[in-house]
């Protein structure tokens, strides 16, 4: 009887599409979903790393929602997964910011002809940043002038 009464709250559980059941994203899957800039690789916040999701989810919560990535606090995590409006706002201007900033290093790059290390030199003005931080600042630079080269062949 407990079975049976299982089987009509079970939830239905289907492979992660964002990590197609691995339960971590890899640079493949970032790269299939479009997300070079935004993602790292690392476990995979849409599934928690388990490899499969409820159905209704898929329904509800895009694949590539750039904003719910693992490295979220568990809390923020949970809101957006629950569709909270405020989380999915605070999501779309981190998004916009970073857009932004991308638009930036493509201008200076491809207009203004400075090199990914000006770039960083060009950042770094007003920051005190350790040499970790500095490197993580280029390699992201060049990542995004990478990724845009196409754009502006």
């Amino acid at each position: 009887m407990q079975n049976l009464i299982n089987s009509f709250f079970k939830k239905e559980k289907t492979r992660c599409p964002r990590c197609l059941g691995k339960g971590f994203v890899d640079k493949h899957d970032i790269q299939r979903l479009q997300q070079e800039l935004h993602w790292l690789p690392g476990k995979c916040a849409y599934c928690n790393g388990k490899g499969e999701v409820n159905t209704k989810q898929i329904e509800s919560i895009k694949v590539d929602q750039t904003y719910l990535t693992s490295d979220l606090p568990k809390e923020e995590i949970k809101k957006i997964l629950k569709n909270d409006y405020e989380a999915h706002t605070r999501g779309k201007q981190l998004k916009q910011n970073r857009m932004s900033f991308v638009q930036q290093i493509e201008f200076l790059h491809f207009k203004s002809k400075m090199s990914a290390a000006m770039i960083t030199e060009f950042y770094l003005i007003s920051q005190r940043l350790s040499e970790v931080e500095k490197q993580e600042l280029l390699d992201y630079v060049t990542k995004v002038i990478e990724v845009s080269k196409h754009n502006y062949s």
